[in-house]
């Protein structure tokens, strides 16, 4: 009896420790999402409400563009936005269409990153073509090679044909961020091997070889940009790969970054890069060049007093684009491409928005005007009211100086790596001198594996002919003839009835 009293007398000595332990340990609060991806997450929210919670396909508007859907899902889940349209979104895409012969590593993963932040089984995903449960941790496990380490793009049930297999970069890392995701005790350290070999020695990421899946690169690579480097990078930052290699393609991306904040890819300067290369350094620990690469997506994001409210928030895809819209947003937004190319842009923009706050935010760019004759671009978008003209302008609008604080300190993209070091211990990396901006790289539409942008639709000739100054000339002569011959045929008659 005696024993007794004495072990429940411990149990509640060791239980009241416990609790007391629990209740004075400290509280370590997640970093707050910065305000600037509030307002592009609202256009995203409207965009999938609008389009029946799902982003239609360019080449198949019917079906769900799963990929990009994804896309923006995770970016609303990373800014914060779980509520009802996240929710019914995640459910349209688990009931889209899914091949039971197929698989795409990078989709799956992409899918299962999602099935993570919703709490969906990916067990029990969605049911494929032939009737079957789709099983994502399964179907993702099939693409990868443990001879390589690679995770490949293939067909079930016939033989593999490596010249089929377009897997990149962006396949592999998000494949890994997945599986990490999904389970931080999977050993991954083929799939990490095989993603640093893609790493040149300049520090840049190659897409792959495709030839040679064990090789690795041993000289700059012309393939190697931005987007790939900040993909393996994020990957590395989250598994706790290699640090030296994540260190060596920070330096990289901030000996490439533009004068203005932006990046640059094998397309030119895009808001998806932009944003890939804005996580990527948040996650290693470079926060002032985060910060700037944010504070240049905030000077896309579009005016809240927009004549079209449907877009404001949404970031355009580089200046070009945002002067075209500042032009005449009505035109812009009618083209279905045009809606696409806006909803990709900022699906990955939302990705670096939510990632860190920005710091030094360039001048927001102005509609498309003669030399000499400026026009005030358009009010910033307020976090607090997105499409309220009385909305209060966002920090680094138009007219704030060119530099500005250091943001204080950054939020993570995705919860902290178990056991991981913390980005402050990453290994000391030289200062590298910024590229010559001088003759700055001319803007273009970027296209690749993940934000592929539409190419505008062909100019109406005979419309531009008739606004022309030839048109307006030969409708003006057109007017008098026509009055002319009404007159004409109006004397006529007075005449007639005169004689008669």
């Amino acid at each position: 009896m005696e024993h007794r009293q004495l072990n429940r007398f411990a149990g509640v000595l060791c239980g009241c420790l416990l609790a007391m332990g629990f209740a004075t340990a400290p509280v370590v609060a997640k970093p707050a999402v910065p305000a600037q991806a509030a307002v592009s997450a609202s256009f995203l929210e409207r965009e999938l409400a609008r389009n029946g919670h799902g982003f239609p396909a360019p080449a198949s508007p019917k079906n769900v563009d799963g990929g990009l859907t994804a896309d923006a899902l995770i970016g609303l889940h990373d800014a914060g936005r779980t509520g009802a349209e996240f929710d019914a979104s995640v459910e349209r895409l688990r009931g889209s269409y899914y091949s039971a012969t197929v698989r795409n590593a990078g989709i799956i993963a992409k899918y299962l990153m999602v099935a993570g932040r919703a709490g969906v089984d990916p067990k029990q995903w969605g049911v494929d073509a032939a009737k079957k449960p789709v099983d994502l941790v399964a179907q993702l496990a099939e693409t990868f090679d443990p001879a390589t380490g690679r995770y490949r793009r293939l067909t079930a049930g016939k033989p593999y044909d490596p010249e089929a297999d377009a897997s990149n970069v962006f396949d592999q890392s998000l494949a890994l961020l997945a599986i990490h995701e999904h389970d931080r005790r999977a050993d991954q350290r083929a799939a990490l091997g095989y993603l640093v070999r893609q790493q040149c020695p300049d520090g840049g990421f190659r897409p792959a070889d495709y030839q040679h899946p064990a090789s690795t690169c041993a000289a700059v690579d012309p393939q190697e940009s931005a987007d790939y480097t900040a993909m393996a990078m994020w990957a590395l930052a989250e598994t706790g790969g290699d640090r030296a290699a994540l260190a060596k393609g920070a330096a990289y991306l901030r000996a490439r970054q533009r004068g203005d904040g932006g990046f640059v890819s094998q397309d030119g300067v895009s808001a998806n890069s932009t944003g890939l290369a804005a996580v990527a350094l948040t996650k290693a620990g470079s926060a002032p060049a985060a910060g700037r690469a944010v504070g240049w997506l905030v000077s896309m994001q579009l005016p809240e007093d927009i004549p079209v409210p449907a877009m404001a928030g949404a970031v355009a895809v580089n200046a070009d684009k945002y002067s075209e819209i500042l032009a005449d947003p009505a035109a812009f937004w009618a083209g279905n491409a045009r809606q696409d190319q806006l909803r990709r842009a900022t699906a990955q923009a939302l990705l670096g928005l939510a990632a860190t706050a920005p710091t030094t935010v360039p001048p927001r760019p102005g509609k498309p005007v003669p030399p000499g004759n400026p026009v005030p671009p358009g009010r910033p978008v307020s976090p607090a009211n997105p499409g309220s003209p009385q909305g209060a302008p966002a920090p680094g609008h138009a007219g704030q100086p060119a530099s500005s604080p250091a943001a204080p300190g950054f939020g993570g993209l995705l919860p902290d790596v178990a056991g991981a070091p913390p980005a402050a211990s990453l290994p000391p990396v030289p200062p590298v001198a910024p590229p010559d901006l001088a003759a700055p790289t001319p803007p273009v539409v970027r296209a690749g594996p993940v934000g592929h942008a539409e190419a505008l639709p062909p100019a109406d000739g005979f419309g531009d002919f008739l606004r022309g100054p030839w048109g307006i000339g030969s409708s003006v002569l057109l007017g008098f003839a026509l009055a002319g011959a009404g007159y004409w045929v109006v004397t006529r008659r007075a005449m007639r009835r005169k004689a008669s």
